[in-house]
Parts: structure tokens; sequence; C-alpha cells
């Protein structure tokens, strides 16, 4: 392989990005540094709000009303930034980490989303099975989405869209809330 056929080391990639695309990777760096430690740190009771509302056994995510059309462009650069970053980062986050940032930055951004917790049956036979979180919003998996299809969803978090009251009075009482 000739020496200008080889991809750009990640420093160099991040260095020539766009402004735009650079926010989103240190957004993306910051969140998932904030959902390693709940999830590490601090007991599930404490955080599990921020995922949202528990979605009842005979309901699914795609039941709930959305509040605004979707600009399907950025939960998907949100994805790549935080797919991106997660793999760059010397703690290497997993796949709940990377759905707790994407859903911070969408949730800061007004979209509705849904997690989910899955399972299935241990490849390894170190443990009896494997559990795995997906972040979707609209339809469309932002994080998770490598191994998705091989697990069975358990549960669902919805949480709804932001809306312009809402936005409102968050700005009213001096900043949003996650």
């Amino acid at each position: 392989m000739a020496e200008k056929d080889k991809p750009a080391p990640a420093v160099l990639r991040f260095f020539q990005a766009d402004w735009r695309r650079k926010w989103l990777w240190v957004e993306a760096s910051w969140y998932l540094a904030i959902a390693t430690f709940l999830v590490k740190v601090v007991p599930f009771k404490h955080w599990r709000g921020l995922l949202g509302t528990p979605a009842k056994a005979n309901e699914t995510a795609n039941t709930f009303p959305r509040a605004r059309k979707l600009d399907t462009d950025m939960p998907s650069r949100i994805g790549y930034a935080v797919i991106g970053a997660a793999a760059h980062l010397p703690w290497k986050p997993v796949c709940l980490p990377q759905a707790m940032a994407g859903l911070m930055m969408l949730r800061k951004r007004g979209f509705a989303t849904d997690v989910y917790f899955g399972s299935r049956l241990a490849q390894t036979s170190d443990k009896p099975i494997d559990l795995h979180a997906w972040l979707v919003t609209n339809d469309i998996c932002i994080t998770g989405f490598d191994t998705m299809r091989t697990f069975v969803a358990l549960s669902v978090f919805h949480r709804a869209a932001k809306s312009a009251q809402a936005d409102a009075t968050d700005k009213a009482k001096g900043g949003a809330k996650l």
C-alpha cells in the first residue's frame, strides 16, 4: 500500500474535520465520561430517571407520539461521534455508556429517544447470558446497532421529545436539564 493510500490516524482526522464535527466528538467524549462514571460508581436507582419512562409490558416504543419532525442528519452525526469517541477513549466505554451519552446529546437537542436493554445466550462459557443496550430515535438505531439484532429486547425506556414550551420553561429557570 502506497504511503498516500494509508488511512489517516485518528488524531489527524480529528484536526482535519470541520469545527462542528470536532465539537460533537468533544461533547461525546464528555458525555461518555459522565455516563461511564454513573454506570460504574452511582447505583442504578439514582440515574435510571435519566433513561426515561419504562414502557409497559404491552406497549412498544413506536406507540409513543413524536413531538416534532425529526432531523435525521443530526442523530446520525451524534451516533458516529459517540461511537468514534468511544473507540479512542482510554477506558473504552461499552454499550450502556454509549447509549446514555447519545441520549444526553439527543435530549439536549430536543429529540425523543428509546433506550433498549436486551439479552441473549452467552457466546462464551464464562457467563450464562450477554446483555446489551442500544439507543433508538424515530426508528433509527444511533448506538449499539452492530449486534442489536442478535439480542432480544427485555425492556425499553422512552424519553419524549422536548417541546418548545419545555425549552422556554428551561430557559426561564436558568438552563436545560438532562
